[in-house]
């Protein structure tokens, strides 16, 4: 008996034992799973980064060598804009550039850039000036009570510039110690997203939703609108324009930019010479590039740069700001626009899908 109960305590001992071991063996398995999918997953990223990063230096050295065109950067191997050029005379062709307005290429190993120019944007420090411009703005961003907008553009005002004209709508700084958040620094925007502080805007969702606002908005460009660059909802605020006639006036610039105001207003059907000091059709020293990869998630990163090529004594460009995004994405329906230069040639990394 005593033997019986040897040989059943040995056998369920192996048993356990038995089961033990496999379910060691399962995890092991399942961490060495998940440990060569994160090494595989930082492999990517890693690629997918310098593949962002050597995207953004090719572009930098075209913006810096290869000049400007009315919308974008020249891809020609001539001059931009030959100082006897006809000022009629039709400009490069758009596989010939870069342009400025905000669409998606196709970079190096299947990143993904866009290019704006921030002329093309509305200016958040230039509120006394661009008030109705803003006010039309949050109007579009789903913001139609009136006085809300007209409190929100106050707030915005004594933000930037306290003490000089100062609404009286606006909040004063009691209300924000009361809100528990930070008081206005009273110096202009560094960036679009700081607006957020003024008291009231981190209320409004729908300005931060997919970076709305940042999108449509600059801190940097102070001068005309270039309708050459602006995106359909800019245009039609500023050249108080319907759906319509601002999708006619893209499709118009897209056959070829507009060199001059006279062509600008007669086959874009843009009002220039009703104030010939708010739209013009030149770029500005002011870009913003947005680099993301496929397989980053809708993550990105984003670069204000400033392009210097004639200034004394420093770079041919510096970047004010960096900040990552995320939720970036192509438009539905559409793919990238490919590059037409050398430099954008070089053959497909082997990031896998």
């Amino acid at each position: 008996m005593r033997r019986l109960r040897t040989k059943g305590f040995i056998l369920v001992a192996t048993l356990w034992i038995l089961a033990a071991s496999t379910i060691a063996m399962t995890l092991f398995a399942a961490w060495v799973s998940r440990s060569s999918e994160r090494a595989r997953e930082l492999q990517q990223d890693t690629r997918a980064a310098v593949a962002m990063f050597s995207t953004r230096e090719t572009l930098l050295y075209l913006i810096a060598t290869q000049g400007m065109t009315h919308r974008g950067v020249n891809l020609s191997s001539g001059p931009a804009l030959p100082e006897d050029r006809n000022p009629f005379e039709l400009p490069t062709v758009a596989e010939h550039e870069i342009l400025l307005d905000g669409r998606v290429y196709e970079g190096l190993q299947r990143v993904r850039f866009s290019l704006q120019d921030e002329a093309g944007l509305v200016n958040l420090n230039q509120e006394p000036t661009n008030r109705q411009v803003l006010n039309k703005l949050l109007l579009q961003s789903g913001i139609s009570d009136a006085g809300e907008r007209r409190h929100l553009l106050s707030a915005l005002r004594d933000y930037v510039q306290h003490g000089l004209e100062r609404d009286f709508l606006a909040p004063s700084r009691q209300d924000y110690r009361q809100a528990e958040r930070p008081e206005p620094l009273n110096r202009p925007l560094i960036t679009s997203r700081e607006s957020w502080r003024a008291l009231g805007w981190e209320q409004q969702p729908a300005l931060w939703e997919g970076s709305h606002l940042a999108n449509l908005t600059t801190v940097l460009h102070y001068g005309g609108l270039n309708v050459n660059t602006a995106p359909q909802e800019v245009l039609q605020i500023v050249a108080q324009l319907d759906e319509r006639k601002a999708q006619e006036a893209i499709e118009a610039r897209q056959e070829r930019g507009f060199v001059n105001e006279m062509e600008a207003e007669l086959r874009g059907g843009l009002p220039m010479s009703a104030d010939p000091f708010t739209l013009a059709v030149i770029p500005s020293q002011h870009l913003r590039l947005t680099l993301w990869h496929p397989q980053a998630g809708g993550r990105g990163v984003r670069y204000y740069i400033t392009v210097t090529p004639e200034r004394h004594g420093a770079g041919p460009w510096f970047i004010d700001h960096i900040h990552p995004i995320s939720g970036v994405k192509i438009a539905s329906g559409a793919d990238p626009a490919e590059v037409k230069h050398p430099l954008f040639a070089a053959p497909d990394g082997g990031l896998s899908d």
